[in-house]
């Protein structure tokens, strides 16, 4: 009976002086400042950002997307509920997800308060300035999952792929977004660096990420090669440069995208060391 007792006094004391560890907890905190804590990975996310949505896509999370929007990728599952600006959230709150995924720079602020007032809990992603930037956010969503070691050797082979690009003679390169108004590509967005590493510079002279330009302005800075979103049609007086159309699908700050639009860069200004292919992409516009 001692015995007995003194055995249970040491699992006493054992107890309170080495109490049992809970699970560890998931916790990470968004561009907002604000902590997201998990006790396990969310099981039904609803993403509101394309490049969200490839990320989760990336980590091998797809069966966990109950939601999405319009501008989603198509291949991505889930059932769509509104657009980026416009978030449907009786359709959110019917899925029951424990994740909303938004970002800064692509969803309403209005709409992400909306959503945390109902309860939901939001993790929002920052402004993507460079592949740097992109890096980070997808390490803060991989942790949200316990996937951190996936997403380290993922990014090290990316960073291998763009290190292995040949340098090439720098072109002054002028990237057209939009033609009404004119939008420019600034350096203070990710497709600025995008520009960089594929062998480009980039002569926007104006700050920030998206710019407006008058045609004047554009036709002063002479540039040796204009990138051109794939859906727009070029005026008139911009025709005679070099042109390289620029697919919207390397428009998506995922780690994946960036890392396949500085390629397709890479190989396209390289390419215009000929006039025959200056001719053959001309002619594709």
């Amino acid at each position: 009976m001692r015995l007995t007792l003194g055995i249970l006094t040491l699992l006493l004391l054992l107890f309170l002086f080495f109490p049992l560890s809970s699970p560890p907890k998931l916790k990470v905190v968004d561009s907002l400042g604000n902590s997201l804590v998990f006790s396990t990975p969310p099981k039904r996310i609803v993403s509101l950002s394309p490049e969200m949505t490839l990320e989760v896509m990336l980590l091998g999370l797809s069966q966990k997307l109950v939601g999405k929007t319009l501008h989603c990728p198509k291949e991505a599952p889930g059932i769509v509920v509104g657009t980026l600006w416009r978030p449907n959230l009786e359709a959110i709150l019917r899925l029951e997800p424990d994740l909303i995924l938004a970002t800064k720079e692509g969803n309403l602020q209005k709409e992400v308060q909306a959503l945390k007032r109902a309860g939901l809990p939001v993790f929002v992603g920052g402004e993507k300035r460079n592949f740097t930037d992109i890096q980070l956010q997808y390490l803060l969503l991989a942790k949200l999952f316990g996937k951190e070691k996936l997403a380290r050797e993922q990014i090290r082979k990316w960073e291998d792929t763009l290190g292995k690009l040949p340098s090439l003679p720098k072109k002054r390169v002028f990237f057209l977004l939009w033609t009404s108004p004119l939008i420019a590509v600034g350096p203070s967005s990710f497709l600025n660096h995008m520009i960089s590493l594929a062998g480009g510079e980039n002569i926007c002279p104006k700050l920030g990420r998206y710019p407006r330009l008058s045609l004047e302005e554009v036709l002063r800075l002479q540039p040796e090669v204009l990138l051109v979103s794939e859906k727009v049609s070029l005026p008139s007086p911009l025709r005679s440069f070099p042109c390289i159309p620029f697919p919207d699908r390397f428009a998506i700050p995922s780690p994946d995208r960036f890392v396949q639009g500085v390629k397709y860069l890479h190989q396209r200004l390289r390419c215009l060391s000929s006039s025959k292919t200056y001719n053959t992409l001309q002619k594709r516009r």
